[in-house]
Parts: C-alpha cells; structure tokens; sequence
C-alpha cells in the first residue's frame, strides 16, 4: 500500500521548517506532545488485532475440526477456500498499524518542527485537504485527546464515510474505540482512508 499525501506532507513540513533545521515547539509545563497524545491508539489497535487472531485461530480449528475423513477434491478446494478466506480481513486490518505509523510520524514533525511545520499541516491537510475548521481542529482535538495525526485520522474515517466529523470524533470518545474500530463501525477498510488521503492535492 502507498502513502503519496503522508509522504508529500513530511517532505513539505521539512521545507516549511527550514532544511536541516528543526525547531522545538514552546509548551506549557506538563502539556502532552502531539505525538504522546496519539500514541497509545497505536496499542488499542494492537490489543485489537490480538483479538482478532485469537479468533483467527479459532475458526483455524474449527475448520481443522470439520474434516471428515479422507476428502474429495471438491472438500480439500473448499477447506483450503474457508482457511485463506478467514485470515484475509485480519490482513487488511494490520495495515491500520503502518497508517498509524505514518500519522504518528506527523505529529513528530509537528513536534520537532515548531510553528511553521503546525501551521503547514493545519492549513494545508487538514483545513485546505480535508476540510476542517480552526474552530473544530481545536474542539475535536481536546474532545478525544488528540494530536494532528489522530485528527487527520479522524477527518478522513469521517470523508471515506461521508458524514461529518463530529459522529466520528464521538464514535472514538464515547465508545473508547481504536481508529481501527472506528473504522469497522463505518464499515471502511485502511483502504478506504488511504484512498481519501490519496485523493488530496497538496
């Protein structure tokens, strides 16, 4: 899978920042990175993909269960089908784990870039690409605890899904969902978001 808009943004956010140049954003004592903010939706993934092995493994013997004897060729070809067929949506689902480490890379360079790399990834990505408002980046971010990774997350489960950001921020924060849970509620795959971040022109 390809991530062109994650990769284009970092490139832009090194120019924006000056190349070669970092510079610390100023932060109250105590105030959470933009990174620490997003990182443990990384482990609710994780702790989901867990589960869902757990129950890969179980319909793996189940299925080892169901045979019967010596099989015909029209059972082997129909058992081998159930054994690829179950393990395919836990394949799809793992690449929520490269997705979020992208996003997770945003908010580093958020975080090591200073104000020009934020002010870039807001009015470029969010604002200009994914429609967002000043007013809700700010609402939504404190709603659900997060970083500008987890809110380009956010906006494009909402895009893919075609509803307005505020059901998925509230999916996320009422139901303490991981973005890979989310995602399952909208019916959406990592595809599905991939292909709206590729879609935007930056």
């Amino acid at each position: 899978m390809r991530f062109r808009t994650v990769a284009a943004v970092l490139a832009a956010c090194a120019l924006s920042a000056g190349v070669g140049f970092y510079g610390a954003n100023v932060r109250a004592a105590g105030e959470q990175t933009h990174y620490q903010r997003d990182e443990g939706d990384m482990d609710l993934t994780r702790d989901a993909l867990i589960n869902e092995i757990n129950g890969l493994a179980d319909s793996y013997k189940q299925i080892a269960q169901d045979v019967k004897g010596a099989e015909t060729d029209e059972e082997r070809e129909a058992r081998e089908k159930r054994i690829e067929a179950a393990i395919q949506p836990l394949q799809l689902d793992l690449y929520t784990l490269l997705l979020q480490a992208h996003a997770l890379s945003l908010d580093t360079a958020v975080d090591k870039g200073g104000a020009p790399v934020e002010a870039f990834l807001r009015d470029k990505l969010l604002i200009e690409g994914l429609g967002a408002t000043a007013a809700d980046l700010t609402k939504f971010g404190k709603q659900a605890d997060l970083g500008y990774g987890g809110l380009m997350l956010g906006y494009a489960i909402a895009k893919a899904a075609k509803v307005a950001p505020a059901e998925v921020f509230t999916n996320k924060t009422d139901n303490a969902l991981s973005w890979l849970g989310v995602m399952h509620k909208r019916n959406l795959t990592v595809t599905d978001i991939i292909g709206v971040l590729d879609e935007l022109d930056l």
